[in-house]
């Protein structure tokens, strides 16, 4: 698990394409009624907010790789999830 800092959703939207789609999924620890915790996974996208949406379609993709710097490895660089 990698936690990303709200500042860098933009970067990470924009490039979601170019990594695995279920590593970007968010969770949320729920505490339920009978004192348990649960975890609940959001897919991606529906967890994205409007606005960094918005944001992450008007970033470059070079700025959206270097806000995330050596987090976005090499293997990720250049190739889509989806084979192409």
């Amino acid at each position: 698990m990698t936690l990303v800092h709200r500042r860098l959703w933009p970067a990470l939207v924009r490039l979601a394409d170019r990594l695995p789609q279920e590593r970007l999924a968010a969770i949320r620890e729920v505490h339920t009624e009978r004192g348990h915790h649960v975890v609940e996974e959001i897919p991606f996208p529906d967890w994205v907010p409007h606005e960094v949406l918005a944001e992450a379609q008007m970033l470059e993709e070079d700025a959206a790789a270097s806000a995330l710097g050596e987090w976005l490895t090499e293997q990720y660089i250049g190739r889509k999830t989806n084979g192409s």
